[in-house]
């Protein structure tokens, strides 16, 4: 490994740069070449369009000039190298320069220039060109392949090379992780990534490889200025594999862990001489704190300073700028999957295979794991029996306790002579859990199927869970080995659907919550929405997926955040929307130019009175100039409001019958109760059937006794509803509720826009919503009704209803609102 081609230059700021190109399979001297007019070109740039982007990568564009043959060695070698082998180092002095003009003509002196001064040293054989040692790392990458070009021209000709920092690598690069180590804090995970992904190789073993800025605490935390909640902040990162059919397990690429990251905690992540995770609204802060860590994840110094520059004009510049503005938010949303609830393993497993590892699992509330299942026979009879037999099936569930306890298995008994299992229970001894799959008979090949549901009861301890399906026998009063005697055979299988969990706390049908934070500012005009996308971290019971904290004696499930060492504690999805809008509740002032200086990307610069954090950019290295884009950070709150969550429940694909240790979770889908008969696909018993917003009675029904309706009564298609009365007025906003039918409309007080919010069609199919005004409405009091986020009112996002004595009609049908009904005037 060595430097094959390097070159230094001065910037018009007086900053010494030294670019170094190293080959990991070159050992020859390093050649000194020349450099493009640039120097060299610093790109960074976001992923999103809004101030808030999770991930900025950076990149490095120069011109170096082919004289020489060895740098036509350099140019075949690049191109034939292989991944990672030829990369970019760029080192810098800031100011080498600095007060030397000053002090010669404060002595009577006369200064003709910097060029001159390093002629003289170099004539006294001396060193004009800063020591090794005062220099620091200001960017390294790796060089891009197929963006390099070579001018078609005679020597010196230009060769313009394109570096990346490493950050869009870890799109290509799967972050496996070890199963056996898979709790890390957030500090380790960052650095475990780009150590096992090679980009920390790229820095010496006493520089900075990653510095975090963040200022959330969990309730559980210990809040102390000297410590970093990013390593005092963990999780599973089973969270982020699946597994496939045959067993094994699919990883996630590392940008999307570190992107999912970021977005659950407000941060962004970029190269800026070091890897940064920051928090962007700490840096409405003068002074943040920095944590600072070596390559091999040793906390290196932390303290807090100011990252400020001041545009004075007069030693930092602006020029040729254009002002911008962007509209204020009036909803932040984030999408948390509730991946415990929905589905550990994020997959079907077909069994026989080898015994999985679903992850570390809580007991914390009669925490208990659920196990969706369906259950497969194929018969092949040659010769005839009489009769019809059983198959049986056996679950190994088995608790690896995290206190290193003796390990638990969850077990049931099968009755001798009956097909009867006994209560499933937890035991320290070897067993199994038992269950039936559907009747097959003796006399002719058949292929049934089953769905079966196993609930465990409340885990004895927290752990990890493993879990192996196998086939024990046929039951014909007693295991019957008869059954599969030549020349008879069968083939079995068991779908391994789904692995579930949940707690008294935490039911296993909320899948996600989309958690919101609104702006209520009456002189809002906008209806803009950032969606900020999904996320599987979050506040939980302690399962898979949830964040733990250390509360400075143990680890514990996360349950509120809050910004510093002050306020109400909220859920961190909500902390993360809040704190977003709270950068974006009014307009946001953007300045799009150039500045001159040479100051950093993560600098906050100073003008106009205001504060400005850098969105995107190009740096010309020599000229010290940034032509970028910056917008004014002000961090709001007062018209910050988070929403009620909205909580999504999925569909129980499991099915017929839930053993537990007391049937208390007992899901019985086949049978009779008191006569009547018990369907699991018509979610019925009897007369009485299961619906998605409650239940109905198949036929006549007779009361005895009184009844009292707490709702609306439908009726023969006649709906006999309680009206409700909405006053509205200029900025008022009235959210339709779940039993809202026919919704009369006045108006109070000046002229102005109001704001109906429709709820989700998705969540109302078939719903009818009647809006009625009267003679107080008008064209310039409107009312403005509107639909949710990717929702429409016929193919728009709202409806104006703006006149008086109107009416009008909605039906919600296909995720969408349609108008079926308008008065005519």
């Amino acid at each position: 490994m060595g430097i094959r081609l390097q070159s230094s230059f001065r910037s018009s700021n007086d900053d010494y740069y030294k670019i170094e190109i190293h080959d990991t399979a070159y050992s020859g001297t390093a050649v000194d070449v020349k450099l493009g007019g640039n120097g060299f070109t610093l790109n960074h740039d976001g992923e999103t369009d809004t101030i808030f982007s999770p991930i900025i990568g950076s990149s490095v564009s120069l011109t170096i000039y082919n004289d020489d043959p060895l740098v036509d060695a350099f140019s075949t070698a690049l191109l034939s190298a292989q991944d990672k082998q030829f990369y970019i180092r760029i080192e810098r002095v800031r100011n080498v320069a600095a007060g030397f003009k000053e002090r010669v003509e404060a002595d009577g002196g006369t200064f003709e220039g910097f060029e001159c001064l390093e002629q003289k040293i170099d004539a006294l054989d001396g060193a004009s060109e800063p020591a090794a040692d005062e220099y620091g790392l200001f960017w390294t990458g790796y060089i891009i392949q197929d963006l390099i070009e070579e001018a078609d021209e005679s020597k010196p000709r230009a060769i313009q090379l394109n570096a990346a920092d490493g950050i869009s690598l870890l799109s290509t690069i799967d972050y496996e992780f070890s199963l056996a180590a898979s709790e890390k804090t957030i500090k380790e995970i960052l650095v475990d990534i780009l150590d096992s992904s090679g980009i920390s190789s790229l820095f010496e073993s006493d520089e900075i490889l990653l510095t975090t800025s963040t200022h959330w605490w969990a309730d559980e935390h210990t809040y102390n200025v000297s410590n970093d909640p990013m390593d005092l902040t963990r999780f599973d990162l089973k969270i982020f594999t699946e597994y496939f059919d045959d067993g094994s397990r699919s990883y996630t690429n590392a940008l999307d862990v570190i992107r999912e990251i970021s977005k659950t905690f407000g941060a962004r992540f970029y190269f800026d001489t070091s890897f940064r995770f920051e928090q962007i609204g700490f840096r409405d802060n003068v002074n943040i704190r920095e944590f600072r860590y070596l390559p091999t994840g040793t906390l290196d110094d932390s303290g807090t300073l100011s990252l400020d520059v001041s545009v004075d004009q007069n030693s930092v510049y602006r020029s040729g700028g254009n002002f911008r503005y962007l509209p204020a938010v009036k909803r932040v949303l984030l999408s948390q999957q509730k991946i415990f609830s929905d589905n550990l393993i994020r997959n079907s497993i077909s069994f026989p295979a080898d015994e999985i590892d679903i992850g570390i699992i809580p007991s914390l509330d009669n925490g208990r794991v659920i196990f969706e299942l369906q259950s497969k026979i194929q018969t092949y009879i040659s010769s005839s029996q009489q009769g019809t037999a059983t198959p049986l099936f056996t679950a190994t569930i088995r608790l690896e306790p995290s206190d290193g306890s003796a390990t638990r298995y969850w077990k049931n008994s099968l009755i001798v002579n009956t097909l009867v299992f006994g209560p499933g229970s937890w035991s320290t001894s070897s067993d199994t859990f038992k269950f039936a799959g559907n009747l097959v008979s003796r006399s002719a090949s058949a292929k049934t199927t089953k769905s079966h549901t196993i609930s465990t009861g409340p885990l004895p301890t927290d752990g990890e869970i493993y879990v192996d399906i196998d086939f024990l026998g046929f039951y014909d009063f007693g295991l019957d080995p008869t059954f599969i005697a030549s020349p008879n055979s069968f083939d079995w299988g068991v779908a391994l659907n789904a692995v579930k969990y949940e707690n008294d706390n935490n039911p296993a049908d909320v899948i996600e919550t989309i958690f919101s934070a609104s702006n209520t500012s009456s002189s809002l005009g906008s209806n803009i929405n950032v969606d900020l996308g999904s996320t599987r971290l979050g506040d939980g019971p302690g399962a898979v997926g949830s964040l733990y904290v250390y509360d400075g004696a143990d680890w514990v499930p996360s349950t509120g955040w809050r910004t510093g060492n002050s306020g109400t504690y909220v859920d961190v999805s909500n902390l993360c929307v809040s704190e977003i809008l709270a950068l974006q509740s009014s307009v946001v002032k953007r300045f799009e130019g150039t500045t001159i200086h040479g100051h950093n990307f993560k600098s906050r610069l100073i003008f106009d009175s205001a504060f400005w954090i850098q969105l995107r950019g190009s740096y010309n290295a020599n000229r010290d100039e940034y032509n970028g884009e910056w917008f004014k950070i002000s961090r709001v709150t007062a018209t910050t409001s988070l929403d009620d969550p909205i909580i999504d429940t999925g569909i129980d694909d499991g099915a017929a019958d839930i053993f537990d240790f007391s049937g208390m979770y007992s899901n019985v889908g086949s049978g009779s109760v008191g006569n009547m008969p018990v369907s699991f696909d018509e979610e019925s018993i009897g007369p009485y059937q299961q619906t998605t917003t409650g239940g109905k009675i198949n036929g006549s029904a007779v009361v005895t006794g009184d009844t009292n309706l707490q709702a609306g009564l439908t009726h023969d298609g006649f709906l006999i509803q309680n009206i409700q009365d909405v006053t509205n007025s200029a900025g008022s906003s009235y959210d339709v509720s779940d039993t809202d039918y026919m919704i009369f409309n006045t108006w109070t007080g000046t002229t102005g826009t109001a704001t109906i919010n429709l709820p989700a069609a998705a969540d109302n199919e078939g719903r009818l919503l009647r809006f009625k005004s009267d003679g107080t409405i008008a064209a310039n009091k409107i009312i403005n009704l509107v639909a949710r986020s990717g929702e429409t009112i016929d193919g728009n996002g709202e409806f104006a209803f703006d006149r008086d004595y109107d009416g009008v009609m909605l039906l919600a049908h296909n995720d969408a609102w349609f108008i079926i009904q308008r008065k005519a005037k």
